[in-house]
């Protein structure tokens, strides 16, 4: 949400935007990913966040992708794969 600032201009055009009927979404915490987790943990946590499908395209696509995966442990964060790319 915009700051409270009426000189604002975002929030000028948000408050427009609420008067014609505008419905803003409803707040959503965020949700942490850990820096690494285990394959099984990560499964859940990228289907919450709606890249689990994402993550199966790119293993299907990345032959060397696939033999990491398959070899790994544990999934680091800011590994390609784990975004789906």
């Amino acid at each position: 949400m915009a700051p409270n600032d009426s000189l604002n201009r975002d929030q000028q055009l948000f408050e427009e935007w609420v008067a014609g009927d505008g419905v803003p979404d409803p707040y959503v915490v965020a949700v942490e990913i850990p820096i690494s987790a285990s394959k099984l943990g990560l499964k859940p946590a990228q289907t919450e966040i709606g890249q689990w499908e994402a993550v199966k395209a790119a293993l299907g696509v990345n032959p060397a992708a696939q033999e990491e995966w398959g070899l790994a442990v544990e999934v680091r964060r800011n590994d390609p794969v784990t975004h789906g790319g």
